[in-house]
């Protein structure tokens, strides 16, 4: 009898698990982002990819659903080959910098039901931006670092909202979909680095010293983004 009971809770356990399971979808995104207005202008980028992974429960009885994406891209990179990034050492070395995006956002997507098959949505985002910049000093491009670091991190609020459009698509027999959405991102003002914003300087008997000009702007970009969902 007690090897029953077992079965039977584990049956109640299982079965809302998985029927939960069957409404999660996992996504892959490829984005586009314009920066515009004083972001573009300080920025000093007219346009930088991305790419993010999200997961989405789709609510059965409704016409929504909600998630979570996780996004990076690199808005800037910038080589610079100096003989003067340390005192007594004259040889020519590489000095690396790149700037990244990390977008950590949480989504409300509501479908429009006077489109057929609910293929219209509208994506409500809001969360956080990470924009960062890292440097690396190595000597050259194969060679191990003699030095890296942070030159500059902030975080800031973000939100966005997205008009999309999904297509099904044959993907090993899942029910696969490709999303295509245009989207307004925009965020609370916060100090960052554009790219090439670092000036060095280097005083006798001293090594390179590093000064950072640093920009207050929102992140305020339209997006284009095309995403394989259901996989």
């Amino acid at each position: 009898m007690a090897p029953n009971f077992v079965r039977s809770l584990l049956l109640l356990f299982f079965i809302p698990i998985s029927g939960i399971c069957q409404n999660i979808i996992f996504g892959i995104e490829t984005k586009y982002n314009f920066p515009i207005n004083d972001f573009k202008e300080k920025l000093q980028a007219n346009s930088f990819p991305e790419i993010a992974g999200s997961v989405y429960y789709e609510f059965p009885s409704l016409p929504v659903a909600a998630g979570l994406s996780v996004g990076y891209g690199i808005y800037g990179s910038l080589l610079e080959k100096r003989d003067d990034l340390y005192d007594g050492d004259p040889e020519v070395l590489r000095l690396r910098r790149n700037s990244n995006i990390l977008n950590i956002k949480a989504h409300y997507k509501h479908y429009l039901p006077w489109v057929k098959m609910d293929r219209l949505f509208i994506d409500a985002q809001i969360g956080a931006s990470n924009l960062y910049t890292r440097y690396m000093i190595r000597e050259t491009m194969l060679s191990g670092t003699l030095e890296e670091g942070l030159d500059h991190s902030a975080f800031t609020m973000a939100y966005g909202l997205a008009l999309g459009y999904k297509l099904p698509i044959e993907f090993k027999g899942n029910d696969t979909q490709l999303e295509l959405k245009v989207s307004y991102n925009n965020s609370a003002p916060f100090r960052f680095l554009p790219k090439g914003a670092v000036e060095t300087t280097k005083s006798p008997g001293e090594n390179a010293v590093f000064h950072y000009n640093t920009q207050r702007s929102n992140i305020e970009m339209v997006q284009i983004a095309i995403a394989v969902v259901g996989i």
